[in-house]
């Protein structure tokens, strides 16, 4: 855990930072500044520090994540344990992400409330219509904490043999039916046998979709999807028309809890960064790859290789009714933020 080869910020004689690991340098740059450390240090002599201390800066943006101090010679070596290196992400969007759903639940029941006391029964009806979709939007939101916060701790969906042709060809005719402005072309080869998780990888395409929605710079949103088998591996190639993603923001985009506002000029609030992290996940785990090119200003482009396995008796299959007549499945949960959701009966 404290190995020479983690990344690490040195500390001079002066106690100032004279270099930075580019995560922490760019997440809490606000704190890198001569004499931070020195003035949460200065009370312990150098020596204190012959074998790695683990300790927190309660008060600032590094509050939860615990840092790493060791004596390197005349310097001080400092890094943050990799396994909370996210941490600050996730504070910055989980709290809102999660409190405005609630909030806004909240507030609009005293609305229902009223309307339904007067007898306005279409004003109480799209208040209640409002309510459901917030309500789906923190289940949404819960959901994927839950899941990645499984994955992180190992505990990861159990593999079983997939149709991934009738899993992708079911989610299109899903989503294409709940979304009136989503449209996707395909190219599908059939009986594509794969090892993966059928749920895992269904909310693995729907985050795409989700992204590909959210990221969109008009009302049509345009998806290419292709599924091909090619020797002993599937290449699943997906392509969209969004607003694509920055240069800067590339090498961040699969890591959990990183988001950033799609269009960059403070209109939208960014997302729980989820998504993406939960996609590269769950095709990783059918023994794949998945690869992202993008530009801003011209779409987003996957491309993933998964191994094929060979055609079996028993496989999981799938069909738009599935992800249609629940109301609670993953087609609703993912895409609750622009879909149209289940009536209310």
């Amino acid at each position: 855990m404290f190995g020479n080869e983690t990344p690490y910020v040195s500390l001079g004689e002066n106690w100032s930072v004279t270099y930075a690991h580019r995560e922490i340098k760019e997440k809490y740059s606000i704190l890198l500044k001569p004499g931070f450390f020195r003035d949460l240090l200065g009370q312990y002599d150098v020596c204190h520090f012959d074998q790695p201390v683990v300790m927190s800066a309660p008060g600032t943006d590094l509050a939860g994540i615990r840092l790493v101090f060791q004596k390197d010679g005349n310097e001080i070596k400092c890094w943050p344990l990799k396994s909370e290196i996210y941490a600050g992400m996730a504070n910055m969007n989980v709290h809102y992400q999660m409190r405005e759903p609630i909030t806004g639940i909240f507030s609009l029941m005293p609305v229902l409330a009223d309307t339904i006391n007067k007898g306005e029964n279409r004003k109480a009806i799209s208040t209640l219509e409002e309510i459901n979709r917030r309500s789906y939007k923190l289940l949404k939101n819960v959901t994927n904490m839950t899941l990645v916060s499984k994955v992180m701790s190992g505990n990861l969906p159990p593999l079983e043999t997939i149709n991934l042709s009738a899993l992708t060809d079911s989610l299109v005719v899903s989503v294409t039916t709940v979304e009136r402005n989503v449209k996707i072309n395909t190219d599908i080869d059939k009986d594509i046998f794969v090892q993966g998780n059928q749920n895992f990888l269904s909310t693995a395409i729907l985050n795409l979709v989700s992204n590909s929605i959210s990221f969109s710079t008009d009302d049509n949103v345009e998806i290419a999807i292709k599924l091909k088998a090619d020797k002993n591996k599937a290449v699943f190639t997906y392509r969209d028309n969004s607003t694509g993603i920055k240069d800067e923001y590339l090498a961040d985009v699969f890591k959990p809890y990183f988001s950033k506002d799609p269009f960059a000029d403070g209109e939208k609030d960014p997302s729980m960064g989820l998504g993406l992290f939960i996609a590269k996940t769950a095709f990783e785990q059918t023994g794949g790859r998945m690869m992202l090119t993008s530009s801003f200003g011209n779409g987003v482009k996957y491309n993933i290789s998964i191994p094929l396995v060979k055609e079996t008796d028993i496989a999981m299959e799938s069909s738009a009714t599935d992800f249609l007549l629940n109301r609670y499945s993953e087609l609703f949960v993912q895409l609750c933020d622009s879909c149209k959701l289940p009536e209310l009966k």
